[in-house]
């Protein structure tokens, strides 16, 4: 499990110009007893996901395969902004294989993602903007 910006509720700094590249993450979701992966003192909890993405800008996840993992495959949320996806290969998580909550703009090509019993793609929270177009 990966997770790019601060692992907390109410991220107090956004975190920009990160890239993730190619890695194979095997959630082990078989051996997880619940779908949170961490419950910190103040309360934040943070989903058993391949990859969290959280308050971060202008940041690449390239050639990546997030595979069994107990929550999603990649997750963007808490205001993620500019997000380019290439070569995302998401299956066998136990719910969505890319999923957008409080994100602004996500640049993706050449994802194939396929779950187990969600929509394999899921764009949430208005304002959330897709495009398979030349990533920024």
């Amino acid at each position: 499990m990966i997770i790019l910006g601060e692992p907390m509720d109410h991220p107090r700094r956004v975190v920009s110009h990160v890239r993730v590249a190619g890695l194979f993450i095997d959630g082990n979701r078989f051996h997880q007893q619940r779908e949170l992966w961490r419950l910190a003192g103040e309360g934040s909890e943070i989903h058993n996901n391949g990859i969290t993405v959280q308050s971060v800008n202008d940041s690449v996840v390239e050639n990546v395969t997030c595979a069994r993992n107990r929550s999603g495959g990649l997750v963007t949320t808490l205001g993620v902004r500019r997000l380019t996806v290439r070569e995302l290969t998401a299956f066998d998580n136990e719910f969505d294989g890319l999923a957008c909550y409080e994100t602004r703009t996500v640049c993706s090509r050449n994802c194939i993602c396929t779950t187990i019993r969600e929509p394999a793609f899921r764009w949430i929270w208005p304002s959330t903007t897709m495009s398979s177009a030349t990533p920024f």
